[in-house]
């Protein structure tokens, strides 16, 4: 079908607006604009409306176009879907009728001047008791300063996603009551987490009636994420069960201060199995201040390398008394796809070898870790393990006898340079660069060979 003929067909819906029950809508914001301009009938029947400005999936910002939809009552709405535009928050379409209400923005300050205040946010929230499921993906105003004004209900509310700035994903929180049951997806789109604490926000949505019970802290594309579970789970990602949706999620770009805020928060005090799947070192995660926030922890598995700031974590102790020993209900450990050494002598101790230290320390504390487990791990061998037989009660290894961690040197000798040609081979010394082998695309130059 042509793009005239395309046009015409939509246009020739939009004329039966009064007889639609469910709309989606994709193209450039400035034709779906003009057709809502069209749009002179009421929306008697409509249920269902997505719409999504193409643009925004390229990452147009040249042109920000706000989305006017007709003043007409829609008294059957229940499903609203806005991609891509900037919608004022006294849009007349903010019915008290919505169960479903999924806003994806753009961001950036230039669509702030159209959302409205956060008092006219707060304002649209409330004429929606009945939401039960809310998306706000960078639409929500420049949080306001000082205590909550109001709460705001959402007693049906299941799940909320949550995508701004940390002020305004802590105002957001701070002016809702919701029920006990809520997923929290929560994302910070950008920076570091304040000192407000975002956690010490969302801990009270978590009641003693129903804390987390299984944690994972988790590498992610964009930074790292924490997720939460009211269940017990043995693990977070085994690929034969199929998991749960978190009960929370909570996605940042750095990680470095989040340790710092989960000893002051209660979030995680509840959390008896703790996944963790995230690269301490490279996020210069501080053990000793998370473990501070989950002292009730039974059971860790871990299949990332981690430092041994993370073992001194295990066996922590103010002082000298044991008493004040971390983690003290701590019963097992399992450790998966981890390099426990690099059998290079000329290096400090190994994670293997203060790993042995820690867990004699837990033992004189009169906290032994009672199960200890090593799967698919590299540099360990049926020497190490035995250290470890009088120590631990109850020990599993897969008996695999792998070698990884290689050092720099023998990585070079194994894959050479340029993939595989050895600067020092003569054949390399021949090859001279042809001047048809450059190309010149956009200010950008590559070499090909």
């Amino acid at each position: 079908m042509a793009c005239d003929d395309r046009q015409k067909a939509v246009k020739a819906v939009m004329a039966e607006f009064a007889r639609i029950c469910t709309l989606q809508l994709t193209g450039s914001s400035v034709a779906i604009c003009d057709l809502f301009k069209s749009v002179s009938a009421p929306a008697a029947m409509l249920e269902s409306i997505r719409l999504s400005d193409r643009n925004s999936y390229y990452g147009d910002t040249g042109i920000v176009v706000p989305l006017v939809l007709p003043a007409d009552e829609v008294p059957r709405l229940r499903n609203l879907e806005i991609n891509g535009f900037p919608v004022s928050w006294d849009n007349p379409w903010f019915t008290p009728t919505l169960t479903t209400l999924l806003l994806h923005g753009r961001s950036g300050v230039e669509t702030w001047s159209l959302t409205g205040s956060f008092e006219v946010f707060l304002s649209a929230l409330e004429r929606m008791p009945i939401l039960q499921e809310l998306a706000l993906e960078h639409v929500i105003p420049p949080a306001p300063s000082g205590p909550p004004s109001r709460k705001v209900p959402l007693m049906r509310l299941s799940s909320l996603r949550v995508v701004a700035g940390d002020a305004e994903c802590r105002s957001v929180l701070n002016h809702l009551t919701l029920p006990s049951d809520v997923r929290f997806h929560i994302t910070v789109a950008k920076g570091p987490l304040g000192r407000a604490n975002l956690f010490l926000t969302l801990q009270t949505h978590f009641s003693s009636t129903s804390p987390l019970r299984t944690a994972s802290f988790d590498d992610s594309p964009s930074g790292l994420s924490l997720k939460g579970w009211r269940a017990e789970l043995q693990q977070t990602a085994l690929l034969e069960t199929p998991i749960p949706r978190p009960d929370l999620k909570v996605e940042v770009v750095t990680g470095h201060s989040i340790p710092a805020l989960l000893r002051a928060s209660t979030i995680f005090t509840g959390v008896t199995h703790l996944d963790i799947r995230l690269d301490g070192p490279v996020h210069s995660w501080r053990w000793k201040d998370a473990f501070a926030g989950m002292p009730n922890v039974r059971c860790i598995y871990v299949c990332k390398d981690q430092d041994t700031g993370f073992l001194d974590a295990l066996c922590h102790t103010t002082g000298d008394d044991p008493t004040t020993l971390a983690l003290p209900h701590l019963e097992l450990l399992k450790l998966s796809d981890m390099c426990l050494a690099t059998r290079n002598h000329d290096e400090p101790p190994e994670f293997f070898e203060v790993m042995v230290d820690s867990l004699i320390k837990r033992c004189n504390c009169g906290f032994p870790l009672q199960e200890l487990h090593i799967e698919e791990c590299f540099n360990i061998y049926q020497e190490d393990v035995d250290q470890l037989v009088d120590i631990v009660p109850e020990l599993h290894w897969d008996s695999v006898e792998q070698e990884e961690c290689t050092t720099e040197e023998e990585e070079e000798d194994d894959y050479g340079y340029g993939y595989g040609l050895d600067p020092d081979d003569g054949e390399f010394d021949d090859y001279d660069v042809d001047e048809d082998d450059l190309m010149f695309d956009g200010g950008l130059c590559f070499g090909m060979y």
